[in-house]
């Protein structure tokens, strides 16, 4: 089961320098404070967070790291790391963090070459980020890595997802460039939506027919986009996060999808309410996304049935008492919104 987690930005200093950084935009902004993270956490904590996810820039690199990892765990919350992995090179630290409660690591690797990865991070870290990965796959930690689809590695993907198999991570994750922070400054950057797509659910067939026991997953695309979308969605919200807060914002607020968008076209879809749209900015690029909505009847009911008799990924379970037994039943729940299935 998915703990609730927080995502809490700790400040903008990162040790990389990545042409794709959302986070640029506020390296002018000063770092948070130790006491100032304490509240943050003591708050996730009574808002029903189970575990603090810090990001930056880079969390690693506070001279506080640890004591930050303690003072999670003292408020009863396992901790998370999005980070470059490059101070996980180092011996011990990772045992450290690993003893106080480090139970999550979300990696980026941006390439299986040295070459395009010092091309995407501007900095010599190659042989860091590898070995860092080495050592957090034995920590045993739930350790996701997360390559962002590029015009500089997009023919590369399978060779990426070949080079990140033989670590076993728990997940290899595969996400479409955002529109977005750094990134703006290189319109080459961008594939089309159309060869993202192509590309994504190439690499994830290749990686589940190759290696069966690993999981793949995928973000920034959509269902018309992607065969197999519920299953493979792998944003903040499907990945259990219940709270985000930037470090210049007041207060945590839930997860949503303010940075997406739908087309005129989408509005004919019967998935437009569960769908989270594709990232704003590609519906003013050019060629513009090939949004395919999937026009049918759209249910206006929940139809329970007993497990295997079912739809194939239910994603909606009821359990109820039957001549004193307990029996479970699943719905499809594709038609239907979050806020509508907690209404059941």
């Amino acid at each position: 089961m998915l703990l609730k987690k927080v995502l809490l930005k700790v400040g903008y200093t990162c040790n990389n320098n990545c042409i794709l950084c959302h986070s640029r935009p506020f390296r002018r902004t000063p770092d948070l404070t130790a006491g100032e993270l304490h509240k943050r956490m003591r708050l996730a904590r009574r808002l029903g967070a189970e575990m603090v996810v810090f990001s930056g820039g880079e969390p690693t690199i506070r001279p506080d790291i640890v004591s930050l990892v303690r003072f999670a765990q003292a408020c009863g919350l396992k901790t998370g790391l999005v980070t470059n992995g490059r101070r996980f090179i180092y011996p011990g630290f990772g045992e450290e963090l690993a003893a106080l409660g480090l139970a999550y690591a979300y990696v980026s690797f941006h390439s299986h070459e040295r070459k395009t990865h010092r091309l995407s991070t501007r900095t010599d870290s190659f042989a860091q980020t590898l070995g860092a990965l080495r050592n957090l796959a034995r920590l045993k930690v739930e350790l996701t890595v997360n390559t962002v689809v590029t015009r500089h590695n997009i023919k590369d993907l399978p060779a990426v997802a070949d080079r990140l198999a033989a670590l076993e991570p728990g997940k290899i994750k595969f996400s479409v460039l955002e529109p977005k922070g750094a990134a703006l400054d290189d319109a080459a950057l961008f594939p089309s939506l159309r060869e993202s797509a192509d590309a994504i659910a190439g690499v994830i067939r290749y990686g589940r027919a190759r290696y069966p026991d690993l999981r793949f997953s995928c973000e920034g695309l959509t269902p018309c986009l992607l065969d197999d979308f519920e299953t493979l969605n792998d944003d903040l919200l499907a990945d259990g996060f219940i709270l985000f807060q930037e470090a210049f914002e007041r207060r945590p607020a839930a997860p949503d999808y303010r940075n997406r968008a739908k087309a005129l076209v989408c509005h004919d879809c019967a998935l437009f309410e569960t769908c989270p749209g594709v990232f704003a900015g590609y519906l003013d690029m050019k060629p513009p996304p090939p949004l395919a909505p999937e026009v049918r009847p759209r249910a206006n009911s929940f139809i329970f049935l007993k497990p295997g008799k079912g739809p194939r990924s239910p994603s909606c379970r009821i359990v109820l008492a039957e001549q004193g037994r307990m029996q479970a039943y699943e719905a499809s729940s594709s038609d239907f919104t979050a806020g509508e299935q907690d209404d059941v």
